[in-house]
Parts: C-alpha cells; structure tokens; sequence
C-alpha cells in the first residue's frame, strides 16, 4: 500500500464495534488511515457527498438498511469508492449478494490481526481502481495495468485476447499463452460470455483449484460495462480470519481470542478495560430486553437485539455466547418462535457467567495498570 494516508468511512451501528476497527486501523503497522464514523447510512451518504473518502467498511445491518441495500446506495452514489463489508457471520449468500451489489470485498467482524486490514483495504482499493481503468483503457494498457498488481486477477473481454496477473498465472497453474483458450473451469465460472447475465453463474464462491493438490480457492467476478469480466482467485481463507473455533473448558471465554485482543491493545493500559466495560454496560441493559422480546413473539426486536450482541460478544472472546446469539438471529429472521424463544432462554442462562469473567478480567486489569489475562 502507498504511504499516503487513506481516508476509511466506518459504516456501524454498534459502538464496540466501530470503535475495535477505528483501533485496529489507527494500530496498522504498515499504512497510516484516518477513521470517521457513521452509525447510518443516511449519514454515511451524507458525508460521501462532501468527498475526500477512499474506502468504506459497512456493516451490512443497519437501522436504515438491510442486506446489500447499503452496498448498492453507497456504490451508486460514489462509484469510485472502495467498499468492503464487514458482517457478524459468513454467510455465502451475503457474500455473493454484496459482492454482486458492488462491494470489493467481504470480512467477517472480529479480532484483526496486525496488517490484516491493511492488505484487505490496499487490494481493494487497486481493485477498484483497476475496474475503474479498465473501463476506458484499451487492451494494451490493460495488460500493463494487470502485470503490474499483487493481485490473482484476470480480465477477459466479449472479443479479443484476454490478460492476466502473474499471480493469476501462478494460482491458476497456466502459461500464459494457454489464457486465451479460456480453460472449462474458468467458463464455468465466468459464463458463456464476459457480459454476465442473471442466469450466469454465482459472483462469488468456492471452487476446486485447477493444480492438482492444491485444494479449493475462493473466486469473484465482477462484471464490466465493456461487456468484460474480472476474475479475482485467492487461496481459500486467506480473506478474513473470522472467529476461531470455541475451546472447551470452564471459562466462558476463548483463551486464544482473549490473547488476540490483548495483543491488539499492545501497550495501552486503558484499551481492553474500557472495551469489556462497554460490553457489559450494553449487554446488562440488552440481555433482559432480548430475553422480554423472545417471550412476547417479538422476533423482529429479538433478532436485531441478538445481531447487536453478536460481534460485540465475539470481541470480548465471548465465543460460545455469539454462536448462540447468532442462532437466535437466524431462527428470529425466520419468525420460528419456539426455537427463539428456546435459544433467547439459554442465552439469558449463559450469560451471568459471562458477565462475572469479564468483570473479573476487566477489574485485574485496571488493578495492575497492565492488560494482563486473568486465565
């Protein structure tokens, strides 16, 4: 990524949520961006219509706008705006939907790692730029343009030869003088021809990899006004590091995402106190409404309430509890009350133990000065 400074509009509703990614972003070793925040997407327009944005990472439940609904006004509105998505599950219909939308990129909320977000925000930002290139340069431009970018990316016009990047080459196991002969599992995944219709298929997905041994990789295409198409590889799961897997044992809370977090705060004596303090002053409050909600049939409170606490949940290390509030979410948005109320029962259950780690944890930690673990 250049040295400048990169402008990143955060488009989130959830206070510890915003604030964990303006942290993350503000710790990035490796880039410089500055941080504003929009809790709406009426907002967030508002401030793109004044310019001087490069990227936004949007959640995709917002008060005032649900599923790719922000993804579509945003990339209407700015096109030349880098968006990536930022959503408290992986769900491969959201992906494909916000990709199709117009979003360049798709994470799964959680705890960073250190220059995570800065090679998920710099390829999206050459992505976009690319894209906006392609659709005035003609074909020799765009084979420079192409060798020239980190990223597997291949462009493939209605007529005429197409052009890759040497790390599609390399990912996609081809010479390249065997591109232009469009491969069949390549054909499978761009369509009949470049200019993709809704019959074609999925944007985004898993695919087995064409080099033998080689597992599966995760593909997006992006259609082109030309018509052409891009097609974008990378070895599957090297897009977000997601939650990782509950660890069995007495404590309601993932050791190895506790230590995540108290490696992001490095030596800041004040982070992970004041973020577990925002925690369990909005989830006092949130529990006992979620559980009020469940009991009167009121899924479509019931589901936002749990999809509030979910990633929250997850930054605190609070893994177990998010798997269940995420759960409750998707049998909410589904109106199977029986099964909310089920699930809302056993969170309202869980959650006291939750609660008193945390306090603990928060509490050694404002007593020694240090973020030190409690277990």
């Amino acid at each position: 990524m250049a040295e400048a400074e990169l402008a990143v509009l955060i488009v989130e509703d959830n206070p510890g949520d915003a604030r964990l990614v303006e942290w993350a972003l503000r710790h990035e070793p490796e880039a410089r961006f500055r941080t504003e925040h929009a809790p709406r997407l009426a907002a967030a327009l508002e401030r793109l219509d004044r310019g001087g944005i490069d990227l936004v990472l949007l959640d995709l439940g917002l008060p005032d706008s649900r599923a790719d609904e922000g993804v579509r006004r945003i990339h209407a509105r700015t096109p030349g705006v880098a968006i990536v998505v930022l959503s408290g599950a992986e769900d491969p219909v959201l992906v494909r939907r916000a990709i199709e939308a117009g979003a360049q990129d798709f994470q799964v909320k959680g705890i960073f790692p250190g220059g995570h977000l800065t090679r998920v925000l710099g390829s999206a930002l050459r992505r976009q730029r690319l894209e906006q290139e392609l659709a005035t340069a003609g074909p020799d431009r765009v084979a420079g343009s192409l060798a020239e970018t980190p990223e597997a990316v291949a462009w493939w016009p209605a007529s005429g030869a197409p052009a890759a990047s040497p790390a599609f080459l390399a990912l996609a196991g081809l010479p390249a003088d065997e591109l232009a002969r469009r491969p069949s599992w390549i054909a499978d995944l761009i369509g009949p021809s470049s200019g993709r219709r809704p019959s074609d298929p999925p944007a985004a997905g898993v695919t087995a990899s064409p080099v033998p041994g080689a597992g599966e990789i995760e593909y997006v295409v992006r259609p082109g006004p030309g018509p052409w198409a891009l097609l974008e590889l990378r070895p599957r799961g090297s897009g977000s590091p997601g939650a990782p897997a509950p660890v069995p044992g007495p404590s309601p809370i993932d050791p190895d995402s506790y230590s995540q977090l108290l490696e992001l705060a490095g030596g800041d004596p004040t982070f992970v106190p004041a973020l577990l303090t925002a925690f369990l002053d909005e989830s006092a409050r949130a529990i006992p409404a979620l559980d009020a909600a469940a009991g009167r049939g009121d899924a479509p409170a019931a589901a936002d309430l749990a999809h509030r606490l979910k990633s929250s949940s997850a930054q605190v290390g609070a893994l177990a509890l998010s798997r269940r509030l995420a759960e409750l979410e998707r049998e909410a948005r589904h109106a199977h009350l029986e099964e909310m109320r089920g699930i809302a029962r056993r969170v309202t259950r869980d959650y006291p133990a939750v609660a008193r780690e945390l306090t603990t944890r928060r509490d050694a930690a404002r007593g020694s000065g240090s973020v030190g673990s409690t277990g």
